[in-house]
C-alpha cells in the first residue's frame, strides 16, 4: 500500500515537473567524443590538469572560492573573472578571497563578456553560470571562439537537475549537442558523490 501510494505520488510530481520545465534537445554523444575522456575524482583534481600560466576566464565566480583553486592550483598569467555580482556584499567577499587588480573583475553577464573578446585569446574557460539549456548552449558557442584552438572549454554541473533547488538544468544537453555539432571531446569528467560533475572538452 505504502510503495503504491508512493508511485502515484512520483506519476503526479513527474507530470507537474514535465509541465514545468519542457525537455531540452537531445543529441547523443558518438564514440569520437568520449574516445580519449578521462575519469577524476574531483574539480580540484581537474584544476591540477588543465595548463599552468595561461590567460584564463572564470565565467560565474559568486564568493570567488572556486577562483582561490585555479589561482593556488594553476598560478595563471592572467585570471579574469566574470559574473553580474548583483550583491555588493558577495563582490566584497570575492574580492577578500581572490584580491586580483580590479581588471582582473568584470561586471557584465557571461555572453556580454565572450562577445567582446576578440578570437583566440584564451588558454581556457571555466562556465559555472545559471546553468540553462539556453544560455549554456550560448556560452559554449561563444567560447569557442575566444578559446585558442589547443585550449580547454570546462565547465561545472554537468547534469540534468538541481536537487536542492528542484529546478531542470540544461547543460548535459548543451554541451552534448555542442560536441556533436562542431567536434569537440570530452577530455576531463569529474565523478563527485553530489553530481556535480565538471567537465574538459577540446577541439577534435
Amino acid at each position: 500500500m505504502v510503495n503504491q501510494l508512493k508511485k502515484v505520488i512520483f506519476k503526479g510530481f513527474e507530470a507537474l515537473w514535465s509541465r514545468w520545465y519542457p525537455k531540452h534537445p537531445e543529441v547523443s554523444l558518438q564514440d569520437k567524443n568520449l574516445k580519449n575522456c578521462k575519469v577524476l575524482a574531483h574539480r580540484f583534481d581537474l584544476l591540477d590538469k588543465l595548463p599552468k600560466n595561461g590567460v584564463v576566464a572564470e565565467l560565474g565566480v559568486e564568493y570567488g572560492l572556486f577562483s582561490k583553486e585555479i589561482l593556488q592550483r594553476c598560478e595563471p598569467y592572467e585570471l579574469y573573472l566574470i559574473d553580474t555580482w548583483p550583491n555588493k556584499s558577495i563582490h566584497e567577499e570575492c574580492l577578500k578571497n581572490t584580491s586580483l587588480g580590479e581588471r582582473s573583475y568584470i561586471q557584465k553577464t557571461s555572453i556580454e563578456y565572450l562577445n567582446s573578446l576578440e578570437e583566440n585569446v584564451l588558454d581556457w574557460i571555466y562556465i559555472d553560470t545559471d546553468h540553462t539549456y539556453g544560455t549554456t548552449k550560448a556560452e559554449l558557442e561563444a567560447a569557442a571562439k575566444v578559446v585558442k584552438p589547443n585550449g580547454f572549454i570546462c565547465g561545472h554541473d554537468y547534469t540534468s537537475i538541481s536537487y536542492g533547488g528542484l529546478k531542470r538544468y540544461g547543460v548535459v544537453e548543451a554541451v552534448n549537442e555542442f560536441c556533436v555539432a562542431y567536434s569537440y571531446e570530452f577530455i576531463y569528467l569529474t565523478s563527485e558523490t553530489t553530481r556535480h560533475i565538471s567537465f574538459a572538452l577540446r577541439k577534435i
